[in-house]
């Protein structure tokens, strides 16, 4: 007889918490898997000294891992959990190159506090990732403000004149991190309307943001 004759049966409802248990156990091994794997290629990058991929993969990469991470997550603490992992994780192969054309100093954000911060921040990108699932013109602004924040950054790097300016993030690197994060809004959300609204807040964030900064210099 199939379990799913019965809705209302006890084991109807064990199986289907059986199920949801076992989905959170491979999302937060696949989160931890995700990020030791996406640790391994930066090292690896940062080892082979080609300076304008890496300038390309990080941090990006580890903030659209973390944005991905959360929005599979299965519920706002599980997405924090696995977003943490996530975040965590390239630390491991960044320790096993200790020695190693100083790797594991520079890894992700440089010194110490720097590192904690920057975990931190994965992590409520994370959670912005898990806010921007669900429909709503809320969810097109949790998308949008993920992707515009960093797109702030990317043009902090790329715009000629500004303070953070980093010659070598132009063109490729910055060409190749903006086709990535119009991707990551166009994955997040599912439907023209929201991705036009999505985008226009990215547009706004990261527009609003390099004004200040050029206004500032």
């Amino acid at each position: 007889m199939s379990v799913l004759s019965d809705d209302n049966s006890p084991f109807t409802h064990y199986e289907a918490l059986e199920r949801r248990c076992r989905g959170i156990i491979r999302h937060l091994v696949l989160s931890v898997a995700a990020g030791a794997a996406a640790g391994v290629i930066g090292t690896l990058i940062h080892l082979s000294g080609i300076r304008q991929v890496e300038l390309a993969y990080d941090p990006y990469a580890y903030f659209a891992l973390a944005v991905l991470v959360g929005r599979t997550a299965a519920g706002l603490g599980w997405a924090a959990l696995s977003a943490t992992l996530a975040a965590l994780a390239p630390l491991i192969p960044a320790l096993a190159g200790i020695g190693l054309a100083g790797h594991a100093r520079d890894a992700l954000g440089g010194d110490p506090d720097s590192l904690n911060i920057l975990l931190l921040v994965l992590v409520g990108f994370g959670l912005v990732g898990y806010a921007a699932r669900g429909p709503g013109l809320g969810a097109d602004v949790a998308a949008g403000a993920a992707a515009g924040v960093l797109l702030a950054d990317v043009g902090g790097r790329a715009v000629p004149g500004l303070p953070g300016v980093i010659p070598a993030f132009l063109p490729w690197p910055a060409l190749a991190v903006t086709l990535l994060l119009l991707v990551l809004v166009l994955a997040l959300r599912r439907t023209p309307w929201s991705r036009l609204r999505a985008l226009a807040v990215a547009v706004l964030i990261a527009g609003g943001y390099l004004l200040v900064l050029g206004l500032a210099g």
